[in-house]
């Protein structure tokens, strides 16, 4: 066998490539961030503007629901006395006149709304 010469007993050189610099590189990082730069202005600009001449404020309309039938009016009682509508010191009489003038009053409520549609 040949004897081994010195320089195939160091190690082969792993040679690396050198670092593109210069102006193909610059130019294609130009490219893509002008293509990214036009992709988004063109999804900005295909969404639709709001403006407040396109659609007119409005006050709100009231919703026109017919009450629920009352099948037990002193389940009413709790929610009134929240509300300052019935207090301890009156009488049954005097509650129930306040359930009955209150579930009057929704049922007025929904027939005025209800013509005026």
């Amino acid at each position: 066998m040949a004897p081994m010469s010195a320089v195939s007993l160091q190690k082969p050189s792993c040679q690396k490539r050198p670092i593109r610099t210069g102006f193909s590189r610059t130019l294609s990082t130009r490219l893509l961030l002008l293509a990214v730069a036009t992709t988004l202005m063109a999804a900005c600009a295909s969404e639709p503007a709001i403006s407040a001449t396109t659609s007119p404020v409005t006050s709100p309309t009231p919703k026109c629901s017919a009450p629920p039938p009352v099948r037990d009016i002193w389940k009413l009682e709790p929610m009134l006395t929240e509300q300052g509508l019935i207090t301890t010191d009156m009488t049954g009489e005097q509650k129930e006149r306040v359930i009955r003038d209150y579930i009057g009053k929704k049922n007025e409520f929904y027939l005025n709304c209800k013509n005026h549609k």
